[in-house]
């Protein structure tokens, strides 16, 4: 882990928003971060939720936790007792996939993998579930609270500590910026009224911002490419390649990630 990456590994707070550029280590860091919930939770049960399996699976979050040598097969390499006790597989019956893997205390925890296409049925799908820990990475592509709110109150295994029970959210900033929801939860920290947390559900929640320098194995030059390729639009620099604010664009339009200036403009 980086340096940034420890102060994920050690965050007990119930709910913690990764934010920043392309590349900056978040979902590295998210990911050690589940594995210590697996190792430390006897019975532990965590949710990867995005919008699609194909994105999550085939290139994502999924192989970055199961093959990557920064997951799981690093903590299998340390020899302290950390192994798959059901390897990654899909359920035949819900096609639901998942893997099981052996605790600190002997016992054995759990770790799926679920979509939600649409928003709206968040509350079909997990109400009546329980989790110990949701991961959404890409979170900002969920654009309805309501998608946070049913997963909240999900949070209820009565065989974890409270404390240890946790919603993991990373992105870059969002296309639209201060007017997302995560904004109002993790910076204004307000109800969808405009009411402000009480002083003992503000304290549930805690950012960590992330920024290019953070990844110690990227090169400068690496850095500087990436800086380079989203040069020519301000607002994908800024969620992309700087990641330091959370802003609105007026001039986006329907064609702005059609539009490229280099291409299509000619003259001046």
């Amino acid at each position: 882990l980086n340096p940034r990456g420890y102060d994920v590994f050690n965050c007990y707070e119930r709910f913690l928003l990764l934010t920043g550029p392309r590349k900056c280590t978040k979902t590295i860091n998210a990911v050690n971060k589940i594995c210590r919930h697996l190792w430390e939770n006897d019975g532990a049960k965590v949710l990867i939720l995005g919008k699609t399996l194909r994105n999550i699976k085939s290139s994502g979050v999924w192989q970055d936790l199961t093959l990557m040598p920064f997951g799981i097969p690093q903590w299998i390499r340390a020899n302290i007792g950390f192994q798959y006790s059901s390897p990654p597989k899909m359920t035949p019956d819900t096609k639901v996939s998942y893997f099981k893997v052996t605790t600190a205390e002997g016992g054995e925890s759990e770790c799926q993998v679920h979509s939600l296409e649409y928003d709206w049925e968040v509350e079909i799908k997990f109400k009546g579930t329980r989790y110990s820990m949701v991961y959404l990475p890409e979170g900002d592509q969920f654009k309805d609270r309501m998608v946070f709110n049913i997963l909240e109150d999900q949070l209820r295994c009565p065989h974890i500590p409270d404390s240890h029970h946790q919603i993991i959210v990373d992105c870059n900033p969002p296309e639209d910026g201060e007017d997302h929801y995560l904004y109002d939860l993790f910076f204004r920290k307000v109800h969808p009224d405009g009411r402000p947390f009480s002083s003992e559900y503000s304290e549930k929640f805690r950012v960590i911002n992330f920024s290019l320098a953070d990844n110690i194995w990227m090169t400068e030059q690496e850095r500087e490419s990436l800086r380079e390729k989203y040069r020519y639009d301000k607002a994908l620099f800024s969620r992309y390649a700087s990641g330091e604010k959370w802003e609105k664009f007026s001039e986006e339009g329907h064609f702005r990630e059609f539009f490229f200036p280099n291409i299509h403009v000619k003259g001046n």
